[in-house]
């Protein structure tokens, strides 16, 4: 059957995530109720933060997890109504409300180990099955969005088309120096030779310094763009020949 959101390509991509977590939140219901694991597929991450942070007020749990901060309230609620969290006044602040694993969060946790650890292999294996490079692809789809926000993005591709210049003939292309500026031009670049699979000696999955680094080179070597009208269509490198 066609999937209608692959074929919408990078438009689709929030709704598939939101499919995808929908999908596996279900799975994981099923699974904490085939195994008597009475916890809802959300809160394991709040227990093991509390366990690993000991207590810690609403806003600390929403900034260490990224979600918004009625989402954690929501999620606390219900897991103080089942028995998992306590919550006391912050001391230093009476206007907060600290969190903190209950008395039977601390008895049971270590018997939920096993299927988080379960859960974990599980993930690991279906990630190496489509091919590997997930995870930090998303760390480096999230990092590039705290950088320069989505909205903020398309308002550049916007304003870079609202203006188009009647043309008689190509622009010029200019070659200079590569420079710090040109980090997410360069990175890129360098991402579409991954994918391409020709000519790059890179993994998927590679960190920005790994990627930057044939392009933004040490002395002697240097390295350079071709731009046109301000975007960076290519890159190259100059220097001394490679053993080997």
């Amino acid at each position: 059957m066609n999937d209608f959101l692959r074929s919408l390509g990078p438009l689709g991509m929030s709704l598939r995530f939101r499919r995808l977590s929908d999908r596996l939140t279900d799975e994981g219901l099923r699974l904490a109720a085939t195994h008597k694991v009475p916890l809802a597929p959300h809160w394991y991450a709040i227990l093991l933060l509390l366990r690993d942070r000991g207590p810690q007020s609403v806003v600390a749990v929403a900034a260490a997890l990224g979600i918004a901060h009625p989402s954690v309230i929501a999620l606390t609620r219900r897991m103080e109504e089942r028995g998992l969290l306590v919550s006391s006044q912050d001391p230093s602040d009476r206007r907060k409300r600290l969190l903190e694993l209950s008395p039977l969060a601390r008895q049971e946790i270590g018997g939920y180990q096993p299927t988080w650890d379960a859960i974990a292999r599980a993930v690991d294996r279906l990630i190496d099955g489509a091919g590997g490079g997930i995870l930090p692809a998303l760390d480096d789809l999230e990092d590039q969005l705290d950088r320069s926000p989505l909205d903020e993005r398309v308002m550049r591709v916007v304003a870079a088309r609202s203006y188009p210049r009647p043309r008689a003939h190509a622009p010029p292309l200019s070659v200079r120096p590569a420079a710090e500026g040109d980090r997410e031009a360069l990175l890129a670049i360098a991402r579409g030779l991954i994918r391409s699979g020709e000519s790059y000696a890179l993994e998927p999955g590679s960190s920005e310094a790994e990627l930057l680094a044939p392009w933004l080179p040490p002395p002697p070597q240097r390295g350079y763009v071709a731009a046109s009208e301000g975007e960076v269509l290519a890159a190259l490198t100059v220097g001394p020949s490679l053993p080997g």
